[in-house]
């Protein structure tokens, strides 16, 4: 049987392989940068378009219109846990970056549709936060890029950096909130954790006694010894310290490398020079 002439393409077609889809590279590269504070990561995934000569600013980049920050596919900002932009609370998620240029300020804005080409559906309705911040000179950068760069434990800048501009924003993280959250959640399994981080923060100094006492209620090693030790000193207690110390010093000698029995060792001296006030004080 023969195959009828107008269907003989279509079967053609059919018995060809499938040919996979080409990937070529984009004028602007994508990029992405993460950066974590305390707990919480603030990463930022655009496409770096390039100055090549062009005026970029009220020109290429039109002044008091909406901006993608970048090239492609709007811009697009996560949290990974709820942050603080100019006094304002931004839950945790993915929001599209965008801003209006002017000469003197700038307006950034985080929007809660986050996957969107360009601005071209960019919807004012749908605005997470919008914020001021007052551009500033800067040495040139010829690929747009976006730095997030911590400044305190609980704060990072977040910049654009493009021909010859820097436009920062600051975001806060409530890092002690966070974590004490986390750690409130897992207690009953890392006590030792919980009880590190109220030294670490001098916060909950009580309860990380307790949580000190119940790490070693498992079973004693020198790590939760010497936790319990900096807890009570803090608490000027270093009197009841002193024999933690002593005990984690000898837990710890011959089996760790020299270097931390040194820190061990420098703990127990300075528990021992606030007994030897203590004693004086009171003579």
């Amino acid at each position: 049987m023969k195959t009828p002439r107008l269907l003989l393409p279509i079967v053609l077609l059919v018995a060809l392989p499938v040919t996979a889809q080409l990937t070529l590279p984009r004028t602007s590269q994508s990029a992405s940068v993460t950066q974590t504070i305390g707990t919480t990561n603030i990463t930022i995934d655009y496409h770096r378009p390039g100055v090549k000569g062009r005026a970029i600013w009220g020109s290429l980049v039109p002044f008091d219109t909406p901006w993608r920050m970048g090239a492609n596919e709007a811009t697009s900002i996560s949290f990974s846990d709820a942050v603080m932009i100019d006094g304002k609370e931004v839950p945790a998620g993915k929001y599209s970056f965008f801003a209006i240029p002017g000469q003197s300020m700038w307006t950034l804005i985080l929007n809660k549709d986050p996957d969107q080409f360009g601005a071209f559906g960019y919807d004012p309705a749908k605005d997470q936060l919008r914020v001021s911040v007052r551009p500033v000179a800067a040495p040139h950068t010829e690929w747009m890029r976006f730095t997030i760069e911590p400044v305190s434990p609980t704060s990072a800048i977040v910049a654009l950096e493009w021909e010859k501009v820097s436009v920062p924003m600051k975001v806060e993280v409530d890092v002690p909130r966070i974590v004490w959250k986390n750690v409130d959640s897992t207690l009953t399994s890392n006590y030792d954790q919980a009880a590190m981080w109220a030294l670490d923060s001098n916060d909950r100094l009580d309860q990380g006694l307790i949580w000190a006492d119940q790490s070693l209620a498992k079973g004693e090693n020198m790590f939760n010894l010497w936790t319990k030790a900096r807890l009570l000193q803090k608490k000027g207690r270093s009197r009841e310290g002193v024999p933690l110390m002593q005990k984690a010093l000898t837990m710890a000698r011959g089996n760790v490398p020299i270097e931390f029995v040194n820190v061990l060792e420098g703990s127990l001296k300075s528990m021992q020079a606030d007994v030897a006030k203590e004693t004086l004080a009171k003579r």
